[in-house]
């Protein structure tokens, strides 16, 4: 199968854009350059290929074959992308040649109706038409290459091939796929006659869900059986591996358009690949959907086609850090988008630069980088990857409107809406985001893929050949095998992914600063739960204060402060009205004195709070206050859910589950808003822990339950809240003030001060 090739070490080739009639020369000189330049391989794609000599013509695969060949000599490997442009599937209009009868139908939804419409070019879904293809372009290779060369060619190259003509048309028009033998493939495939009410895969009507599920699946497994299953066939019936990457990979939403399913594709792809685009690195699901497959059903092998329009701009040290996100995903061939093999204004400016490695002025850092990137990560495509978490793909079909799918972007899935199958997606994303700022080592799948071939044996889940330690799944997933499903999750191995959220178990005593002498504060609920008594605290000694018109008495604690306990009487009142009234006077010695109401209540603003910088936020007020209810509060966000003046610690408390070799990593430090925690294991103290590196060493692997007391920032508490800048590097007394004094910009206002309240963000996701 060409050249040979090392499981534990990645691989870089080049995406090789053949752009200008083929000379061999030039093309051996350029294939010898990226060795020198420390490539791997290439994958030779006709891309705006100018059919000279003609496309799969007995010249270009003559030329072709003594490229191979000396890809031999070199000891380079050698891919062919199947396409003349993209997407796959067309062999540079011969299809439509030969058939001449290719039709794309989908359907639409318009003033109340079901309405088909259709457009002449080759159609994925037709098994005549992919057929076509196979023949004249996999066969035309084996067939019109030099067998030695054919023999040493190492694999072929899909590219976005997705329902009808590549495209997704749920994006395009609001529209789904459609083909006239739908009705006949539904009944082979369930057992049952197609629902004649088509439109309920655009409106929401009893049973809705089942349908739109059963007609995305479908879609899917015919998109899969037609091309990349056929394709796979091919390739491991002549030896060959097989990469492919479809549209829409970033996310299960951006998926059903072109697609219908990421996993139902690639499954059926012995090398499977996603592809990276852009300059910054990407989440941390879709890349391990490759990862995955290429490990539970493959030799462990999987491919990236990167950096495709990261600009000119592109540095080593951005290659570095794209490498470094893929690798830790599981990723280990690299195929670098795109090295021209004419460079002209149109390749400069018009096919997603940039022109690797040729056109970037670093080129002759490649060796000492790929250097850098193999002693980082060889031998570690195999690490240990011992939890499975589980994608509730069909949740996210079982809701999907084609006409939210428009506003979604259609190169990197972004956009995605907050609707019932949009929020569902985005709460998973956010879901792997956390595990994996965590340091969770996993892989994923999707629900029937556990139905299909998933197994427990020895005390460990098998999805296919790979063994797991742990699987998560979503609460949200859709099961069909569920008695079979039911026996996995009474199992000691499933747990659900909502003990690995974190949760508030314990908040003490709120507060709110009580920013004038005399303060109407509203009470919005009122419930009859058994409470810890209110009480105001002041930091200097009061000559008067009255709550709700009567007079308390204060208790000097041990601190010096000075401490009011409200009647429960007065509670109920204010309970009652809905409002509390404060009314207090300083001293002369001190005649603007801190204080504040304490209780178990939460504090909430009228106003929203909006982002200040990094980490902090700012809201107008006013603040009023609310029941306790913790079950309620966001951990994410507890400035927000009710606690912007806590001074005591929250506690917080989600399931962990940690490997071999590893430590607790509480999560990503942009990630953490607080001062430090306080961490318990399994209920015994581990310490203290605080930026940046939020961890804390765990001798024993497995699952642990974490108890964090969060402990928020002092100048929630104390300010100064209206200064302009909020928590600034230097507080002088004049900050207090509002003056403008040595310790502010040159620019600042005469008075420092505003309306605003300012708070250093609280919480952890």
């Amino acid at each position: 199968m060409g050249t040979k090739r090392t499981k534990t070490s990645i691989r870089f080739l080049t995406f090789w854009a053949i752009n200008d009639s083929l000379e061999i020369g030039r093309l051996k000189q350029q294939l010898k350059a990226m060795k020198d330049y420390g490539f791997q391989g290439t994958v030779f794609h006709p891309r705006y290929y100018p059919n000279d000599p003609p496309y799969l013509g007995s010249g270009y695969l003559g030329v072709l074959s003594e490229l191979i060949l000396y890809a031999k000599e070199l000891g380079m490997e050698f891919w062919i992308y199947d396409e003349n442009g993209w997407p796959s599937g067309r062999a540079d209009g011969k299809v439509m040649e030969e058939l001449g009868d290719c039709i794309c139908q989908w359907l639409v939804y318009q003033d109340g109706r079901v309405c088909k419409r259709e457009f002449h070019q080759v159609n994925t879904l037709s098994e005549k038409a992919m057929e076509c293809f196979v023949r004249i372009t996999y066969d035309g290779y084996r067939n019109g290459l030099d067998q030695e060369a054919f023999e040493y060619v190492t694999g072929f190259f899909s590219d976005e091939v997705g329902f009808l003509d590549g495209h997704g048309i749920s994006m395009q028009t609001g529209g789904i796929p459609w083909t006239d033998d739908l009705p006949e493939k539904y009944t082979e495939k369930y057992g049952e006659t197609m629902p004649e009410h088509l439109e309920y895969l655009f409106v929401e009507k009893p049973g809705y869900e089942k349908m739109r599920v059963r007609f995305w699946e479908l879609l899917a497994d015919i998109l899969a059986e037609n091309y990349y299953g056929r394709i796979n066939t091919w390739c491991r019936t002549y030896g060959k591996r097989y990469a492919a990457h479809l549209k829409g990979e970033e996310n299960l939403f951006f998926q059903i358009s072109p697609g219908g399913s990421a996993f139902r594709n690639l499954i059926r792809v012995n090398n499977p690949a996603v592809d990276a685009l852009g300059r910054d690195p990407g989440n941390h699901y879709y890349p391990r959907i490759a990862a995955s497959i290429g490990r539970q059903f493959g030799d462990g092998n999987s491919m990236a086609e990167i950096l495709g329009g990261s600009g000119w701009g592109l540095s080593p040290e951005d290659v570095e850090h794209n490498i470094d996100w893929l690798a830790e995903c599981g990723i280990t061939t690299y195929v670098f988008h795109i090295s021209q093999y004419q460079k002209n204004t149109a390749s400069i400016r018009g096919d997603w630069p940039p022109d690797i490695p040729f056109g970037v002025n670093w080129r002759d850092v490649f060796p000492a980088l790929f250097e850098k990137l193999h002693k980082r990560w060889d031998d570690q495509a195999e690490q240990e990857r011992p939890v499975l978490i589980i994608a509730p793909a069909r949740r996210v079909m079982s809701t999907y409107d084609p006409a939210d799918a428009m506003v979604v972007n259609e190169h990197n899935g972004a956009g995605v809406p907050d609707t019932k199958s949009g929020g569902c997606s985005n709460r998973f994303s956010e879901f792997i985001e956390q595990m994996y700022r965590r340091g969770m080592q996993f892989d994923v799948a999707e629900e029937w893929m556990i139905e299909r071939c998933g197994t427990i044996r020895n005390g460990k889940f098998y999805l296919n050949s790979q063994a797991y330690d742990l699987v998560i799944y979503s609460e949200e997933c859709l099961w069909e095998e569920t008695k079979k499903v039911a026996e996995y999750l009474r199992s000691d191995l499933f747990r659900s992914s909502e003990v690995f959220q974190w949760t508030v178990k314990n908040a003490g005593n709120n507060q709110i600063l009580l920013k004038d002498y005399d303060t109407k504060i509203e009470y919005h609920g009122g419930n009859d739960r058994k409470s810890e008594p209110w009480n105001i605290l002041a930091l200097d000694v009061l000559s008067k204060l009255e709550v709700m018109g009567e007079e308390l008495i204060p208790k000097k604690k041990e601190s010096g402060e000075y401490w009011y306990e409200i009647p429960k009487q007065i509670r109920r009142r204010i309970k009652r009205n809905g409002f509390a009234v404060i009314h207090y006077e300083g001293t002369a010695e001190q005649p603007e004195p801190l204080v504040f109401l304490q209780g178990e209540f939460l504090v909430k603003s009228t106003e929203r709070f909006q982002p200040y910088g990094q980490r902090q936020l700012v809201t107008g007020g006013s603040f009023f206050l609310e029941d306790y209810d913790l079950t309620l509060v966001d951990c994410a966000h507890l400035i927000e859910s009710g606690f912007p003046f806590m001074r005591e610690c929250i506690t917080l408390e989600s399931e962990f589950y940690i490997g071999t070799g590893q430590n607790c990593k509480l999560g990503a430090v942009e990630h953490i808003h607080a001062e430090a925690a306080k961490i318990y294991v399994d209920g015994r103290e581990a310490g203290y822990t605080w930026g940046e590196e939020w961890r804390v060493d765990i001798p024993e692997p497995g699952l642990h339950t974490i108890t964090v007391d969060l402990i928020p920032s002092t100048y929630n508490t104390y300010g100064p809240h209206h200064y302009y800048k909020g928590d600034y590097h230097t507080i002088s007394p004049a900050q207090y003030e509002g003056k403008k004094n040595f310790a502010d910009a040159p620019n600042a206002p005469e008075e420092t001060h505003t309306d605003e309240w300012h708070f250093v963000k609280f919480g952890i996701q």
